[in-house]
């Protein structure tokens, strides 16, 4: 199976994927392994820090830069909720910390959870997790601008991270099954001095700006989730979104589990889409 993504860049989609991961579906599903609840032996538990294995599934990618890293622009990677929407960025690796939220933080968070979920929640008798999506990315040079984007003011690349702010329920009915929703995100520099330098200076030549169809898809987003768009850099160069009413649910939005050891978990949401991760053990990361 990994070999399989290695010769297809991650491609889940591809004959060759979906042959290799039949048997381990299968026997996955004769060990009958429940995933919902907070277990202590690893290899049993979907709790860890995880890097994706399976490419990206942003619609437009705009090819590979020399380094053979996806391209997209800022917009399709982020909901369009940062700007300049059209500056291209590659995208080098996406990381999913999945871990068990504290009772004290569960009870500052209630705002965060969907209405249908909040109940829940706040009984305390059920396992809250977090489901962030940390991926590390480039703001390319300007060999990779397009028409009229604003890549042309990047003198180097500029490495950024974006995290978008998730969480997940297990459902009470469905085994292996994780109900998920997204409560904003954030862009940032990396903590290298020159591309923290870098960052300010191109942000500051771009605040924070959208074209007359981009503010129609956001005031959808606004009306239905409640999305607060930044409209300011702070003072360490980030930029945050929120949605101060996440939409979620049992049945609504979710993950299965369908395969899960101490190395690999593979899953696929309501739409179909597979994603596969590979656990990265915390004391290798330092």
């Amino acid at each position: 199976m990994l070999y399989s993504l290695a010769v297809t860049q991650g491609d889940v989609d591809s004959s060759k994927f979906l042959n290799s991961i039949d048997p381990l579906l299968k026997y996955f599903t004769q060990k009958e392994l429940d995933t919902r609840p907070h277990l202590l032996n690893q290899a049993e538990s979907v709790d860890g820090m995880w890097l994706t294995l399976s490419k990206p599934s942003f619609f437009g990618c705009l090819g590979e830069n020399d380094n053979g890293d996806p391209m997209y622009t800022l917009g399709r990677m982020a909901f369009d909720m940062f700007s300049p929407t059209n500056l291209v960025c590659s995208l080098q690796g996406n990381f999913n910390p999945v871990e068990v939220v504290s009772d004290e933080e569960r009870k500052t968070m209630l705002e965060q959870v969907p209405k249908a979920l909040r109940e829940e929640v706040e009984s305390g008798k059920t396992v809250l997790r977090t489901y962030h999506v940390v991926a590390a990315f480039t703001i390319e040079p300007p060999l990779a601008s397009f028409p009229d984007a604003p890549n042309k003011d990047v003198h180097r690349p500029i490495k950024g991270i974006m995290t978008t702010f998730g969480y997940s329920l297990p459902d009470p009915e469905v085994p292996n099954r994780h109900s998920i929703w997204f409560t904003g995100g954030r862009i940032e520099p990396n903590n290298d001095p020159a591309d923290i330098f870098e960052w300010k200076r191109l942000f500051t030549l771009h605040p924070p700006r959208h074209s007359w169809g981009e503010k129609a898809k956001l005031l959808a987003v606004k009306l239905l989730m409640g999305a607060t768009v930044p409209e300011s850099m702070a003072e360490d160069g980030s930029m945050e979104f929120a949605f101060t009413r996440p939409l979620g649910g049992h049945g609504l939005a979710y993950v299965d589990v369908i395969y899960l050891d101490e190395t690999l978990r593979i899953v696929r949401g309501q739409r179909g889409t597979i994603m596969v991760f590979s656990r990265l053990h915390q004391d290798k990361l330092f």
